[in-house]
């Protein structure tokens, strides 16, 4: 199966990575990749974490992360090491995945969920704030205190640089930069549901993902 669609800018979406910047990926993935993941992640028979509006699913060893993964390594030389992934389906109308940093140097999220399931165009968005943790922050608070997330963000004067929800869209960034869920509001049903894919290449932070 094909999993990337054919696209001509790669050699400057390395260039990008490189320089640092926050990489926005339209029509990423196949139709057939993007209906086999987004089947296999409303459908799944297992789900690995509960969060407040949102549930998590694990692909650890899943052979599609692995082959997208691939894939992508292929593409964009620039990334290091494939990690890991997950997926968070989430209530129709939440606040989301709050403020947080990642132990990554590169993480790729994934929008699966069509355009037409959205409710409320404004939302379901990424909210990524090019600030990373003071180095004496520990992982309860980078990855778990957004309270104080905000407060150190709002005593930095940092903006969020803001991404608008669209299907088959990723957005590759410095895991380690703080973000957000932009808010979810989709329509009522399951098959509507918001949808992230996200996968993490290489350590920072932190050795433990």
């Amino acid at each position: 199966m094909k999993v990337l669609r054919n696209r001509k800018d790669w050699k400057d979406l390395n260039s990008k990575l490189k320089a640092g910047e926050i990489v926005v990926l339209d029509n990423l993935l196949s139709d057939d990749c993007l209906f086999l993941l987004r089947n296999r992640i409303l459908n799944a028979s297992k789900v690995n974490d509960v969060y407040q509006g949102y549930k998590g699913i694990d692909h650890w060893s899943d052979s599609l992360s692995v082959t997208i993964a691939n894939d992508l390594l292929k593409k964009l030389t620039a990334l290091d090491p494939f990690i890991r992934a997950w997926s968070f389906i989430y209530d129709h109308n939440v606040e989301g995945v709050p403020l947080h940093a990642d132990p990554s140097t590169h993480n790729l999220n994934i929008w699966v969920t069509p355009n037409k399931c959205v409710k409320d165009k404004k939302k379901n968005g990424l909210e990524i704030y090019k600030l990373l943790p003071p180095k004496n922050w520990t992982r309860a608070e980078w990855n778990g205190d957004a309270v104080k997330v905000r407060k150190f963000i709002k005593k930095t004067k940092t903006k969020p640089t803001k991404y608008e929800y669209k299907y088959n869209r990723g957005i590759l960034f410095n895991g380690a930069y703080f973000h957000r869920t932009a808010d979810v509001s989709m329509k009522d049903g399951h098959e509507n549901k918001r949808i992230s894919f996200t996968m993490l290449f290489g350590h920072q932070l932190e050795r433990s993902i």
